[in-house]
C-alpha cells in the first residue's frame, strides 16, 4: 500500500517506479524549459523533441501553462495542477516577498515600490525569506515601519489567503504564479532576462513588469 512522493530525488523515484510502486512528483517551485545541453538554448522543437522524466504515476505543478508545456513535449505522467481558492482582495495592501539575497539595485527597486504605495496609503507586508541573509532590516524595514514575517511557518499561497491582498509583489517568483491564480494583482521585480527565457510560465506575461508597468500601476 506504499505510495511514493518525491520533490526532486529522481533517483529514489526511479527505484520506485521500477518497484511497481505508484510515484507522485511534487514541483517546488516553477519548473524550466528543456534546455541544449551547453544550456544555450530552450527553444527544441517539440517535434523533434521529447523530455526525459521518471514516468511518474502524477506530476504535481503550479500552473496550467507548465502542464501544457510537459504534455507538448510528450511526458505521459498525468499532470495535475496544484488548486486554489480565490481570495477576496482587501484593497489597500501588498504583500512583498523577498529574495534570499538583495543587492543594491535590489534594494532601490523595493524602495521604489514601498515609497509609491506608501504614499497611496497602503498597508505593505514584508515576507522574508525564510533563510534570508540580507540587511533590508536597517536600509529598509525599519524606515518605512513595515509589516514583517518571518519563518517558514507558512507557504507564500497560504500567506496570500490569510492577508488576503490587492498586490502581490517579488521578483522571479512561484508566489506571482500563486497570487495570478488567487485572483490576486502580481508585480514582477525582475530586472534579469535569463528568468523569463528559461522559465515555462510566463512571467512576463502573467504579471505587471515594475521595469516596463510602473505607469499602469501609478494610474492604478
Amino acid at each position: 500500500q506504499i505510495k511514493f512522493f518525491s520533490g526532486g530525488a529522481h533517483l529514489a523515484a526511479a527505484a520506485a517506479i521500477s518497484s511497481g510502486i505508484e510515484t507522485h512528483w511534487l514541483a517546488h517551485g516553477l519548473i524550466d524549459k528543456a534546455s541544449t545541453i551547453d544550456r544555450l538554448s530552450f527553444d527544441a522543437s517539440a517535434e523533434d523533441h521529447y523530455i526525459s522524466y521518471p514516468h511518474f504515476n502524477y506530476i504535481y505543478l503550479y500552473s496550467n501553462e507548465e502542464a501544457e508545456y510537459l504534455k507538448k513535449y510528450k511526458v505521459t505522467s498525468e499532470l495535475i495542477v496544484y488548486p486554489y481558492k480565490k481570495v477576496n482582495a482587501q484593497s489597500g495592501k501588498i504583500i512583498i516577498f523577498s529574495e534570499l539575497f538583495h543587492g543594491p539595485s535590489e534594494r532601490k527597486l523595493l524602495k521604489e515600490i514601498i515609497t509609491l504605495f506608501k504614499q497611496n496609503n497602503h498597508e505593505v507586508v514584508m515576507k522574508l525569506h525564510p533563510s534570508y541573509k540580507g540587511d533590508l532590516d536597517e536600509s529598509i524595514l525599519k524606515e518605512f515601519n513595515l509589516t514583517v514575517i518571518r519563518g517558514a511557518e507558512q507557504t507564500a499561497l497560504e500567506l496570500i489567503a490569510i492577508e488576503k491582498p490587492e498586490f502581490a509583489c517579488a521578483f522571479a517568483s512561484t508566489a506571482l504564479c500563486e497570487a495570478l491564480y488567487s485572483g490576486v494583482i502580481p508585480i514582477c521585480i525582475e530586472e534579469k532576462n535569463g528568468q523569463f527565457e528559461i522559465c515555462s510560465y510566463p512571467l512576463r506575461k502573467r504579471s505587471i513588469q515594475w521595469d516596463r508597468d510602473q505607469e499602469i500601476v501609478t494610474k492604478f
